[in-house]
């Protein structure tokens, strides 16, 4: 990442991507811009000059939380909240996530996502966090990094030598832009602001409570295969993560590749699934990812579902 700390007034003056009122927000939170993270690293021509503002608080209720608050104000994509502890962290279907200072990387990224895009966008960070470990992997001395990490439908990120423990977790909460929120959402891009909240564990925690370290894999033990010695900070891991989170969020737009990349990460198609709905259960074999993100499962009666939302437990 680069860039030093800065006085709050420099950090209002030399960002587009906030309101003052917005920074000013943020700092009353705790918050001060620690860097920027260039996305045309990513490897894709970067003519509009994007970058990831990072803005780091020592603790917090959730990242999610303060960034939507302050995306209300006003926020451009590109914005990221990071947090050395979260005491309210959120993950999907309302699960608590825990933490202990300093163990993990916590984050939240605002991207403006037009209506197109917002039914792949949580498979697409899936599929970014699962790039940017095998990025790491790389530069650690792993030989061969594929297959190290894949996903849960829709986007839990697991590590199938470890059980297939999980090493990720994603929820991402998509609002009404400032701008469309009068005239209610259009077709065209920015029609939504999208909240992407990632959590990874990186270091083992003596004081990870006893049910989470059982379920629970961390980016060092993931990545046992490296160079001896090798650990990869949190700066390096969020850095690959959003390079490849605006890789991913530049080709979206090719849904085909995007399915076909998912679909090859994704450990639920081929299992037996249950599905639990806000209707009931669904029992079955997960069969494919539809074009609109939904798994798809057929059930013991021959009946074809297509599963939007809901949580799929592998049996």
């Amino acid at each position: 990442m680069n860039g030093q700390r800065r006085t709050l007034d420099q950090e209002i003056s030399n960002r587009s991507d906030i309101s003052q009122a917005g920074a000013r927000q943020l700092g009353d939170l705790g918050y001060r811009l620690r860097g920027t993270v260039e996305a045309g690293e990513a490897g894709f021509s970067n003519d509009d000059g994007l970058s990831f503002a990072v803005w780091h608080a020592t603790e917090t209720g959730s990242t999610n939380a303060d960034l939507g608050a302050v995306a209300k104000e006003t926020a451009a994509s590109g914005l990221v909240l990071i947090t050395d502890h979260q005491r309210s962290g959120r993950g999907r279907q309302r699960r608590t996530w825990v933490d202990r200072p300093g163990s993990a990387l916590l984050s939240s990224v605002y991207w403006d996502v037009s209506t197109t895009t917002l039914p792949l966008l949580p498979l697409m960070v899936g599929l970014a966090v699962a790039d940017a470990v095998e990025e790491v992997a790389v530069s650690c001395g792993v030989d061969d990094p594929s297959g190290i990490v894949s996903l849960k439908w829709p986007n839990d990120v697991l590590v199938p030598a470890f059980s297939e423990r999980k090493l990720a977790g994603i929820l991402v909460e998509v609002t009404p832009t400032p701008a469309t929120t009068a005239t209610g959402p259009d077709t065209e891009a920015g029609a939504f602001g999208a909240v992407i909240g990632m959590g990874m564990n990186l270091r083992r925690s003596e004081q990870m409570p006893d049910e989470v370290a059982q379920r629970a894999v961390t980016l060092d033990e993931a990545l046992a295969g490296s160079t001896p010695g090798s650990q990869v900070s949190r700066d390096e891991m969020l850095s690959a993560y959003l390079r490849s989170l605006a890789q991913r969020l530049h080709q979206s737009a090719d849904r085909e590749a995007t399915l076909h990349a998912y679909r090859n990460r994704c450990l639920t198609l081929g299992r037996q699934v249950r599905f639990e709905t806000a209707t009931g259960a669904v029992s079955g074999s997960a069969v494919d990812v539809d074009a609109h993100g939904a798994l798809v499962v057929d059930d013991q009666e021959g009946q074809r579902h297509h599963l939007h939302s809901g949580d799929a437990h592998h049996v």
